[in-house]
């Protein structure tokens, strides 16, 4: 076989008329100072591309997981072939349908060497080098592995020394605590958004490449180097001011579709706190949109802001906490702010108002944000980074945004004046609803009296009256939870705080306070009574007043206007007429962002039959899931799963997985979680696309574990499932579920049914994440015996055959690590395309049998119900006790 020519394999797979990628050459390396790589690439799956400079090429690993500064941690790195010297440099967006179409940021740089022969110790597999990077230093090691057979391309594993410069996993994950370039300060979310397909070699006084129709501000006030040109006089039609006092500053309005048209330009919309930062001859001060002075608050943002390279000015911009995956989250920036944790935090900057002796804002804001850019550049450390902006159509840019998992955008005139408070030149569309809510109230936890059992939220109409729109349960972390009860507390009051009817009002658990604390709240959806669907806090504003809480509706755009839809019953009366209640093909009705989700999903063979015997075909099962999401995503997002997979349908050969494997759909997401002394990539869902892609695969039966990725080890649902042997009567399964539901409520749990879809019930425990797995087996386990030995003709604890004729299996074991229960309204791979179903406790009775509902039901189901048979879950809050463990005879 000839041998390659260096690089050959490297140009085979691109077509670099499509690509601005470097064809590139091999060249001469230097006898030392070698650079070396690190590439983060979000191409089908997210990975880190590390390169060694050797031999005039950079020897090239793909490195799934990152590298890691704990010895303990030997991260394989799957040798790829050689790229350029060039590529080095290379940071952009490979356009999609290229090979290794993506995301690629430049993650870490700086030089490496080594005692060995480098082409000897390559080719014998052992590798000891030294790193000389901004965020990876010290001794490193590369070893090859055996190659197993079939095996095409040699895998490797990367280690790091244990030296001076090792630090174990549970102190530091440098990729999370790192996610930036280190050359332009960016996050791989922010260069995914630009669909920037250029190639940006970031040297100075390099050559500006081809590039797509949406530039920055940046890149258009630029020169040949990429920076923005130096201002020689001062702005034409800024007028020289004195030092502002505090400004009011520009909000956005919502609306519903994103503006299109040259006239705007759109930012990524932020998660966090509102910033106007004054700069006054090298002291800066960091207030509030309401001028409360929180410099204290981010005291390393302060020192960098004061940094800058003017003598005054006024910066508009949002302090943010960045997830790995470069997005902003609220949550985040609260613990963080709550541990004291500020020096990670962010101030991107998309404004400037004042400089040097000029007030900006009359400029139109291109302007302004290319003297911006210009002020920025050069900043003295990455925590203050320019807001960049994108030119196109907003709904595409819109829909990107969502893809990434971002809040939304921001869209403005660019030839728009600064102008206080909130108008139509700023508009923003978001991704997800959520919106602040004034906090009128609280219940008492079920399981601690120190507890805080649910938030009762509002908003003030035009009357000044305070509307009560719900209950918000979830999304406290027991730090958060502590905070806002002893807040609660502080401001209790005896008179009620709504002007209307609070829903499921207790006199002995309900308090009232005083309206003023404001809590930001996610939420899927508005009932028909108008009150919050599958609500979730994020956490206390503390920049905004209480009495500026209106209820947020966003407002149709001219020439853009999405169709009413229809209010449930009425939609529901015209199916009724259009489509009997056992139909397969369910007529819907999809938000707009479903709509968007499901207009960019690739689903091959639309029409291919998955349930022979009702006709159900692949693109009915999307329009199903499309369907009931919003009750079905709270129970299976962030969750590891385990799947059943019948490419050929459900009368075809069918099999589990729970491993990501070659051919994951790009929206499935994937943890880590170690097994048999491995980590193994398991798959997970966060949005709707990824639910979607499931049917894709392939997909009839999803299955989460009962804990979520935040804490794979301590379960947060139990779940006891009802077998019965055939021979046993359905009334006897209902009897045996609502006497366990009484066993449970003596030890004081809050229980949930729902139907299994197959042979019988299942009863599910919501619980605060307290004990570890072992723990939580051991006490379903007592709780089945004690059924079992009570019982011992109507049920059995043992799963052996033998035992179970004519008695029912108290199934506990699914309460174990890794062990999984089917999915609240997932599909089942039976014939009738039967659906788990949940249930009121008021539905469980003989006349509703385990697969009594399915696909063609359960969507009418849920559109003439008066709210989720499961609405009550988001705001149970119970844990086990030592007490509960005593009872069931645990010590």
């Amino acid at each position: 076989m000839p041998k390659k020519l260096p690089l050959q394999e490297y140009r085979r797979k691109r077509h670099f008329n499509r690509t601005a990628e470097p064809a590139g050459k091999k060249r001469k390396s230097a006898h030392s100072g070698w650079r070396f790589v690190i590439q983060k690439h979000a191409a089908s799956h997210l990975h880190y591309d590390f390169r060694l400079e050797h031999d005039g090429v950079l020897k090239s690993w793909a490195v799934p997981h990152g590298p890691s500064l704990d010895p303990s941690q030997r991260r394989l790195a799957v040798q790829v072939e050689d790229h350029p010297l060039e590529y080095g440099k290379f940071e952009g967006t490979i356009p999609a349908g290229e090979y290794g179409g993506g995301s690629v940021l430049l993650w870490d740089t700086g030089t490496w060497s080594s005692e060995q022969d480098v082409s000897q110790a390559l080719r014998s597999g052992k590798l000891k080098f030294q790193l000389e990077g901004e965020k990876l230093t010290g001794g490193w090691n590369l070893v090859r592995m055996q190659k197993k057979a079939g095996e095409k391309r040699e895998n490797w594993l990367l280690i790091k020394e244990r030296d001076e410069s090792a630090q174990p996993l549970s102190k530091i994950d440098i990729l999370e605590e790192r996610p930036e370039s280190v050359v332009s300060g960016r996050t791989i979310g922010e260069i995914g958004a630009t669909s920037d397909k250029t190639w940006h070699s970031h040297a100075a006084g390099g050559k500006k490449e081809r590039s797509t129709r949406q530039k920055t501000t940046r890149q258009k006030s630029a020169g040949g180097n990429g920076k923005p040109q130096t201002a020689s006089k001062p702005p034409a039609g800024a007028r020289r001011v004195s030092f502002p006092k505090p400004i009011d500053p520009q909000l956005a309005t919502l609306v519903d579709h994103a503006p299109a048209g040259d006239e705007w330009v759109h930012e990524i919309k932020l998660d966090g706190y509102r910033i106007l930062t004054y700069l006054d001859r090298g002291k800066a001060i960091l207030r509030t949109r309401k001028h409360n002075d929180w410099t204290r608050r981010f005291p390393e943002l302060a020192e960098s802001v004061a940094e800058l390279s003017a003598r005054q000015g006024v910066l508009d911009g949002e302090v943010v906490a960045l997830l790995a995956n470069g997005a902003s989250d609220f949550q985040a920036l609260q613990t963080a702010l709550s541990e004291q944790r500020t020096s990670q935090l962010v101030y991107y900057v998309f404004d400037l108002l004042y400089l040097d002796g000029f007030d900006l804002r009359p400029l139109p804001l291109e302007e302004r944000k290319s003297r911006l850019a210009e002020l920025l550049t050069g900043a003295p450390h990455a925590r203050i980074r320019y807001s960049e902006h994108l030119e196109g159509d907003g709904d595409q840019i819109i829909a990107k945004s969502c893809q990434l998992g971002l809040e939304g955008i921001v869209s403005k005139r660019r030839h728009g004046a600064y102008v206080s408070g909130r108008g139509d030149s700023w508009l923003k569309t978001k991704c997800a609803q959520r919106q602040e809510f004034v906090i009128g109230g609280f219940t008492d936890s079920a399981s601690s009296r120190k507890g805080l059992g649910a938030l009762l939220v509002g908003y003030f109409d035009k009357q000044g009256d305070l509307i009560y729109s719900g209950k918000v349960g979830t999304g406290f972390s027991a730090l958060t939870e502590q905070d806002v009860r002893e807040r609660l507390k502080a401001r209790e009051q005896a008179k009620k705080s709504f002007s209307n009817v609070v829903k499921d009002e207790h006199k002995s658990t309900t308090h009232w306070i005083k309206p003023e604390l404001v809590a930001e709240v996610k939420y899927s959806n508005w009932t028909e009574a108008g009150q919050l669907r599958q609500p979730v806090f994020q956490g206390l504003r503390e920049d905004k007043p209480a009495r500026e809480v209106v209820l947020e509706r966003p407002a149709a755009k001219e020439g853009k206007k999405r169709p009413e839809r229809q209010p449930i019953r009425q939609r529901t009366a015209e199916r009724r007429k259009k489509t009997p209640a056992h139909s397969h093909s369910p007529t819907i009705s999809l938000t707009g962002s479903q709509e968007r989700e499901l207009e960019g999903m690739r689903l091959t063979h639309p029409d291919r039959v998955l349930y022979p015997d009702v006709g159900l075909t692949k693109k009915d099962l999307v329009t199903y899931y499309a369907e009931v999401s919003e009750w079905m995503l709270p129970h299976v997002i962030d969750r590891p799963l385990s799947l059943v997979r019948c490419p050929e349908g459900q009368t075809g050969q069918c099999f589990y997985q729970k491993h990501a494997s070659a051919g994951t759909p790009e929206a499935l997401k994937q943890v880590m979680i170690r097994e048999k002394n491995k980590e193994q990539p398991y798959l997970m869902i966060q949005n709707l696309a990824g639910l979607l892609s499931l049917v894709q695969m392939g997909v009839l039966e999803v299955h989460p574990w009962g804990s979520s990725v935040e804490d794979v080890e301590k379960p947060d649902r139990l779940i006891f499932d009802f077998d019965p042997d055939p021979s046993v009567p359905w009334p006897d399964v209902i009897a045996a579920a609502k006497d366990l539901k009484a066993r449970l409520t003596d030890l004081g749990l809050e229980s949930f049914a729902k139907t299994s879809g197959g042979k019988g019930l299942h009863l599910v425990i919501p619980i605060q994440r307290r004990y570890e797995w072992p723990e939580a087996k051991r006490f379903c386990k007592a709780i089945a015996t004690q059924f079992a030995t009570d019982f011992p003709k109507r049920f059995t604890a043992n799963m052996s055959k033998a035992e179970r004729h004519g008695k029912i299996f108290v199934d506990y074991l699914r309460n174990d690590r890794g062990a999984t229960a089917v999915a609240p309204y997932s599909t089942r791979s039976r014939p009738g395309a039967p659906v788990a179903t949940p249930l009121q406790w008021s539905e469980v009775k003989a006349s509703i049998r385990s697969d009594h509902f399915h696909v063609g039901n359960v969507p009418h189901r849920l559109q003439t119900m008066k709210g989720d048979p499961w609405e009550e879950m988001a705001s149970v809050r119970q844990s086990l006790t030592r007490e509960m463990f005593r009872q069931v005879g645990l010590k």
